[in-house]
């Protein structure tokens, strides 16, 4: 969770402020907006010009797209390369899983080369 300076907590990952409780009042576990899960105990004091130029979600992706598609990246051990960011904000890799051809990894997953 982030939060700022007269800003209502919000999510890390779309800055949605919106349906942080469910209608008990009780803190939700997921962001309604995105479906990130939210961590409560440990909340960011962030300074209210980043949460202004965060962007829009879309925008927010597009720039992770531009930041790592086309990187070579190291993943247990193995390269691979980013082929693409899906829209929790994971980076898709070009290792073959179950039933995809890529499979989705955190930035703190891996290492880049």
């Amino acid at each position: 969770m982030k939060f700022g300076n007269n800003i209502a907590p919000h999510c890390p990952v779309c800055g949605s402020g919106e349906y942080m409780t469910n209608e008990d009042g009780n803190r939700n576990d997921y962001c309604g907006q995105c479906g990130t899960a939210l961590d409560w105990e440990c909340m960011e004091d962030i300074d209210t010009d980043e949460v202004v130029n965060m962007g829009t979600y879309r925008e927010w992706i597009e720039k992770l797209k531009e930041q790592w598609i086309g990187k070579k990246v190291i993943f247990e051990n193995e390269q691979y390369t980013v082929v693409d960011v899906d829209y929790n904000g994971a980076l898709l890799i070009d290792k073959k899983a179950r039933m995809t051809d890529t499979t989705a990894v955190g930035v703190s997953d891996i290492k880049t080369v």
